[in-house]
């Protein structure tokens, strides 16, 4: 009987002691996984982006035409550019940009050695920059350190609309380009530390290639005559020019301070604020021409003012 019941208690001890052995086919908890810091949202691989740029167009010097000769102070204007693009798998960005800048001036001048009393000019100038570019290089959802550059087409019209009147004579001038070329640019940014700040810089050109459609037009008031009465009829003689090839430039240049933040895994916004100065239709009229009466509007506009930008990209 002893010998029984010490068999069945070396059975009991022998099948815990099985139980509590780690099996091969028991499954483990898996080790606790590393903790790492999270860095900053990255940005998906493409993305669509769009800007808006807003800069201030101050004409340095009083412009003018065949018709103002120069004596016409131009106002200062806003001139807007927006933009949309999107970011490829690749990393270029093919991109479509719109700038707009309208301007106008007024002036009540009395000419040099001209006795007819006060000469009443204006002046109006609207230019039109449609850009197809593709920008390479730097994310537009994330816009740290690095350079970028963009390479594409642009497609312009500049008219000029100007005109003089004084109580014997007025004159109108008219001159339309229409063109298209190059236009390439680079930017760069340099970030300062972890701030989401940096130093933002860019610089454009576009040669353009066209054409040029100038027009005239004088009227006459009636013949002073100072040994009799005025005639009282009037006469006008108008002149008017075919389109003429023509090829202008533009060049631009931004300076400023950039800042950026990322929201969550998508969105990324910036902003940018500065000074910009640019030179708008320098081409080979203007070294011919400089300092004669003949030289026109689209022979150089140079500006200088404040810009501000904002992108965002998702």
């Amino acid at each position: 009987m002893m010998v029984r019941h010490l068999r069945s208690l070396a059975s009991i001890l022998l099948v815990l002691a099985l139980a509590g052995r780690p099996g091969r086919c028991r499954a483990e908890e898996p080790p606790p996984a590393e903790s790492f810091p999270r860095g900053p949202a990255e940005a998906p691989s493409s993305a669509w982006f769009a800007g808006v740029e807003v800069g201030l167009f101050h004409p340095l010097l009083s412009a003018g035409t065949f018709a103002t000769q120069g004596n016409v102070k131009l106002d200062w204007t806003a001139a807007p550019r927006v933009e949309l693009g999107y970011r490829l798998d690749a990393g270029g960005a093919p991109r479509v940009a719109f700038r707009n800048i309208s301007t106008s001036g007024h002036e009540n001048v009395t000419p040099p050695g001209f006795d007819g009393g006060r000469q009443d000019n204006h002046l109006r100038l609207e230019v039109n920059w449609l850009d197809l570019d593709y920008v390479s290089g730097r994310d537009p959802a994330k816009n740290g350190g690095g350079a970028s550059w963009e390479f594409g087409l642009r497609l312009a019209s500049k008219f000029v609309d100007s005109g003089a009147a004084d109580s014997f004579t007025s004159r109108s001038s008219r001159n339309l380009f229409l063109g298209l070329g190059p236009h390439f640019g680079v930017s760069r940014t340099l970030p300062l530390g972890q701030s989401g700040f940096g130093l933002y810089g860019r610089a454009d050109v576009a040669l353009l290639f066209g054409a040029e459609r100038q027009s005239f037009e004088t009227r006459y008031g009636p013949a002073f005559n100072p040994f009799g009465p005025s005639d009282p009829g009037t006469s006008s003689t108008v002149s008017t020019r075919r389109w003429d090839s023509r090829v202008l430039g533009d060049a631009g240049f931004q300076l400023g301070v950039s800042w950026d933040r990322t929201f969550g895994e998508r969105c990324a916004v910036r902003g940018v604020v500065g000074a910009q100065a640019e030179f708008v239709g320098f081409g080979s009229g203007q070294f011919v021409n400089y300092g004669k009466k003949d030289a026109h509007l689209l022979d150089g506009l140079g500006s200088v003012g404040p810009f501000l930008r904002f992108e965002i990209a998702y």
